[in-house]
């Protein structure tokens, strides 16, 4: 079993270069980006700037380049659910996802650690979002919630990209490529639970 604290993360982190910890925080948002794209309520475009948002982090990654700003942040604010409007059932993963972009954006710009952390925390609540209702696990222990497949998923995926740009001294578009390959499944399992999530939820109302 891993699990993955905000702690360590930072630690990780704390030792590798900006571009690498820009690295680790948009993978965490890449694996959201498919639950963000079940929301009804997003038009094309807003779904299509997401993607532009992650389609750039990646292409900076790959280049080996930090420091550059990617103009997402402002109009991310527009894509997070309206707090006063009807709540939708699948909104939770939207507003992981977008926040999880703009720290991958304010990460990449700074090279603040802290902002990589908070990427993959919003992973994390994702996964416990999941655990709660699709793993009936809302009373339990955080030990038996870590324990669920829906927070190793995450934990282990998490871990193994650290472990990556930590120990790995290949080419960054090399590990991009790697991690983003390696991100794939979990971001579709997320959103196969996502999907659970959403008809749980309706038939509870």
């Amino acid at each position: 079993m891993v699990v993955l604290g905000e702690q360590r993360i930072h630690e990780m982190l704390s030792g590798l270069p900006p571009v690498r910890r820009a690295a680790f925080a948009v993978g965490c948002a890449e694996r959201l980006f498919p639950a963000y794209c079940l929301r009804p309520e997003y038009s094309p475009g807003e779904l299509a700037a997401t993607r532009k948002a992650l389609d750039e982090l990646w292409e900076e990654v790959e280049a080996g380049r930090s420091g550059r700003h990617i103009d997402y942040q402002d109009f991310a604010q527009e894509l997070l659910p309206d707090p006063d409007s009807q709540h939708h059932s699948l909104d939770v993963f939207a507003e992981d996802a977008v926040s999880a972009t703009v720290y991958a954006c304010e990460c990449l710009e700074s090279g603040d650690v802290q902002a990589a952390v908070w990427s993959s925390r919003r992973e994390h609540e994702a996964a416990y979002q999941i655990a709660c209702v699709v793993g009936r696990l809302e009373h339990a222990s955080i030990e038996k919630i870590d324990r669920s497949p829906y927070m190793q998923l995450v934990y282990c995926r998490q871990h193994e990209d650290l472990t990556i740009l930590c120990s790995d001294k290949s080419p960054l578009r090399r590990i991009a490529h790697q991690l983003r390959i390696l991100g794939q499944p979990v971001g579709q399992r997320m959103a196969q639970w996502a999907k659970q999530y959403q008809v749980i939820l309706e038939k509870a109302t």
